[in-house]
């Protein structure tokens, strides 16, 4: 992870791109999307999970367990009907 000194480039080139994009957001949206192009889909995916654990953040998709109310239908004469695919 980069912090400090270490983090300072990108902090500099935000700054730049704030004067010529004309504005802070347009500078982190640029920086943005150039990292998301830049990184591997599997270092986007961790840092998401960090991101979400680090700032408590739940996951919207992860698999709830069923409610004990629900009713889960097996083993039916419908098992595998076309019409449910």
């Amino acid at each position: 992870m980069a912090e400090g000194e270490f983090a300072e480039p990108i902090w500099r080139l935000l700054a730049e791109l704030e004067d010529k994009l004309g504005g802070v957001y347009k500078a982190d949206e640029a920086v943005l999307n150039e990292l998301i192009r830049w990184l591997s889909g599997d270092d986007i995916g961790l840092f998401v999970e960090d991101f979400r654990r680090n700032n408590e953040i739940p996951d919207r998709f992860v698999e709830l367990p069923l409610d004990r109310d629900q009713v889960v239908i097996e083993n039916t004469p419908w098992d595998g009907d076309t019409i449910y695919k």
